[in-house]
């Protein structure tokens, strides 16, 4: 059995999920693959009770729609370690190890309902693997971490990596409550690199850091930024490298507490100045600040990654999408609809209700329950109750002040009148079942914008006054 919409909602808004990924070098043609999960309590309260949630995890080979390994497994989550507070103290998650050999693949995480027959959320990634052995220098995924401790000598340990401990943060948040973003990467070929792979960057050319053209002592120029949307430079870290060793790890952290709220790029770029070869790698963060009030579009976008819509199934997406295209404008509506990318759908939806709901905070929980009762009282021959006219009109307006119904009138034609008292000081909806078969149309309304037909409007005044 399906939830209703709001129940789904209901339980999106409890327990957020986070997924991850970073790739790195297994052997010359293989990919070491780590993915990183997270269950985040969205209240700020803690929870009071044991939870038990059921996840079911996937991998699927793309190049031949296969699936590759898939599990299923509970997490209990104990009042004693998902506490009230911080980010850090309401969430609980893992990493998956596997290797790959070249292709294309999605991961796929599943929250499942206590019974298993039915998904109440989703998150996905597609990506590729190719083998990091070549001429040229080549970098592993930038991991974006919530800790990382040196020196660690328990290598079975699940977050051992390289004498280290290393926390993944699939959230990629950071602010007052998770002020250190800590970072780690690989680095590989570093000593294969002749001046005839000049310009031959594997993802961009790094110019737009300070690099030293000049230098000739033959090391690695190894350059770290934070950036915001608009490429400015908020800090940097430059150094070199000796490029002795066919491979090295760089690890690091900056303080980003004082930034802003909004989203940032963390750049780390490896430059030969000599070859003036360079390659680099990418990872967005928000800064997310819950004492700084968002007062502007920019500081909008901050609240996005702790909305429903951050990580919500795109199925859901547009399903909400749909259900409120009666009070979205025509312009949002053509956005929408021609963009394929779930992410700016996400995001579509998430500003449309943030600025819905600035002057009614409750609006969009309000609007969503009156799909689902539209759904229970006014389904017709297998329609949706909200796609019919009288759930559009619950939907929009929302219950009626009063309603007059009768099975039969002197038209022998079932009605019902819906009244609203508080709508331009009192307006009338008339349904009529001209069939006979409980399916109302809305044939005359005293609203502006609405329906309206006089020979219709005579026959509401007759039925209204008796």
């Amino acid at each position: 059995m399906t939830l209703p919409l709001l129940a789904q909602q209901n339980q999106l808004k409890e327990m957020q999920m986070f997924l991850d990924f970073a790739r790195f070098r297994y052997d010359d043609t293989h990919t070491y693959l780590e993915i990183y999960y997270v269950l985040y309590n969205r209240s700020e309260q803690g929870i009071a009770d044991k939870k038990d949630l059921r996840l079911a995890f996937y991998l699927s080979n793309m190049n031949n729609d296969s699936l590759l390994a898939s599990d299923e497994f509970w997490i209990s989550l104990h009042p004693g370690e998902i506490k009230a507070g911080n980010l850090k103290g309401r969430a609980k998650g893992s990493l998956i190890k596997t290797v790959l050999p070249p292709g294309k693949y999605q991961i796929k995480m599943v929250r499942m309902n206590i019974s298993g027959d039915q998904a109440l959320d989703s998150i996905q990634h597609v990506f590729s693997t190719a083998p990091f052995k070549s001429e040229s220098i080549a970098l592993s995924d930038l991991e974006l971490c919530s800790n990382i401790l040196t020196g660690a000598d328990h290598k079975d340990d699940l977050f051992y990596k390289n004498t280290m401990a290393v926390y993944p943060n699939p959230t990629h948040i950071y602010g007052s409550e998770n002020p250190n973003l800590y970072y780690y990467i690989e680095l590989y070929n570093i000593n294969n690199v002749t001046d005839s792979d000049a310009g031959s960057g594997s993802d961009s050319s790094a110019s737009s850091l300070n690099s030293n053209p000049n230098a000739s002592d033959g090391k690695l120029e190894v350059q770290v930024a934070i950036k915001d949307n608009k490429g400015k430079i908020y800090d940097q870290k430059v150094y070199k490298r000796d490029r002795n060793y066919e491979s090295l790890v760089e690890q690091g952290k900056f303080n980003v507490s004082d930034l802003d709220n909004g989203i940032y790029t963390l750049m780390f770029a490896v430059v030969d100045p000599q070859s003036e070869y360079s390659v680099f790698r990418l990872n967005n963060f928000h800064i997310v600040n819950q004492d700084r009030v968002a007062t502007d579009q920019s500081d909008m976008m901050t609240l996005f990654p702790e909305s429903i819509y951050y990580d919500m199934p795109e199925e859901i997406v547009d399903k909400r999408f749909e259900q409120a295209k009666y009070i979205i404008n025509k312009k949002t509506i053509g956005i929408y609809e021609s963009i394929d990318s779930v992410q700016s759908k996400r995001l579509v939806m998430y500003k449309f209700w943030h600025e819905k709901e600035m002057g009614d905070p409750d609006f969009q929980q309000e609007y969503y329950a009156r799909v689902d009762y539209a759904n229970e009282h006014f389904r017709e021959f297998g329609k949706e109750g909200w796609r019919t006219d009288r759930g559009r009109v619950y939907v929009v307006y929302g219950k009626p002040s009063e309603s007059i119904s009768r099975i039969s009138s002197a038209r022998d034609e079932p009605f019902e009148i819906w009244i609203y008292h508080e709508l331009e000081g009192g307006v009338r909806f008339l349904f009529v079942d001209e069939l006979g078969f409980d399916s109302y149309r809305l044939v005359s309304s005293t609203l502006r914008g609405e329906i309206y037909d006089p020979a219709w409007d005579e026959y509401l005044n007759i039925l209204v006054e008796h």
